[in-house]
């Protein structure tokens, strides 16, 4: 007995992690989503704990790419591990979340 299933397309936010885009492009996505959510004040907080772990997690990145690369785009773990590789790294994810920006705030409100 053959059962025929109908899948509906999936659409830009129901894809996890797609293998076209850039770092930047996730980084807002998922800055927007904590942003819905309330969790923005949190991830800031988780931030700014963590700075000074961003070379280690760089080095585990690059260490567990070929692994996670089976659940993500294994150019995104490697563009996200380089940008955690550098000097102002913390910086540049808290910019591409859009956390600590205002605009974002008044927008909201």
């Amino acid at each position: 007995m053959r059962r025929n299933v109908i899948l509906a397309p999936m659409s830009d936010s129901d894809t996890v992690a797609s293998p076209t885009l850039s770092l930047s492009v996730h980084l807002d996505r998922w800055g927007a989503r904590l942003h819905r959510s309330g969790l923005d004040g949190l991830a800031e907080v988780l931030l700014d704990v963590l700075t000074p772990l961003a070379p280690l997690g760089a080095g585990l990145l690059y260490v567990a790419q070929p692994t996670l690369g089976l659940a993500l785009p294994r150019a995104l773990i490697g563009e996200l591990a380089a940008t955690l590789d550098a000097p102002d790294a913390i910086e540049q994810i808290r910019c591409g979340l859009g956390l600590g920006d205002d605009e974002r705030d008044t927008k909201a409100r």
